[in-house]
């Protein structure tokens, strides 16, 4: 059951962080 919940932070914070990565590629295009 803990094993889970961990799980499932952690794919939320990954997806997170990519989409602030994305955001910054987008960025980078823009300029």
């Amino acid at each position: 059951m803990l094993s889970n919940h961990v799980l499932v932070l952690y794919s939320l914070t990954v997806r997170a962080i990519e989409d602030e990565f994305g955001e910054i590629d987008e960025i980078r295009e823009s300029i």
